[in-house]
């Protein structure tokens, strides 16, 4: 399960360290300072929790994790076949919401009809590289060329 994973930041871990440090030399001051007579209020009802405290440092630990940004390194060997290279180009406006394009099945619109079969062309492409690049009022790449089909 964590083969592979590495952190891209292993030196924030030293910010653990900061947190055990202050939390050692630097104690909470008391609000009786301020207030003479809360203190003896805050020992009657104020209790210290060993779940908060778990919870404290779970928290500090999650975040100095994140902080360290673990990576996944996935090995794909993916050698190139023999093939083409085609770039699918779907259109997405406005007009292919229209319906009635299907004679099988009336309340099926354009687009869903090309998608049924553009998934059927890509899983008749076994050697090719595929790409996909859907237009409307835009323009954008869907998907770059690459012979993963599970992606397209």
């Amino acid at each position: 399960m964590f083969e592979m994973v590495y952190f891209e930041y292993p030196k924030v871990v030293s910010f653990f360290f900061i947190f055990l440090a202050c939390e050692s030399l630097c104690k909470m001051r008391l609000p009786a300072f301020y207030f003479p007579h809360t203190a003896q209020f805050m020992k009657q009802t104020v209790s210290q929790s060993k779940l908060l405290l778990l919870l404290k440092w779970l928290g500090i630990t999650m975040l100095i994790v994140a902080l360290m940004s673990p990576v996944r390194d996935e090995a794909i060997d993916v050698e190139p076949t023999e093939g083409y290279d085609i770039a699918l180009v779907l259109d997405a406006s406005q007009s292919m919401s229209a319906q009635g394009f299907d004679p099988k099945d009336r309340q099926k619109n354009r687009f869903d009809v090309v998608q049924e079969m553009v998934t059927s062309f890509i899983h008749e492409r076994q050697a090719d590289s595929l790409g996909v690049v859907v237009f409307g009022k835009y323009s954008f790449l869907a998907s770059p060329l690459t012979y993963d089909k599970h992606i397209l």
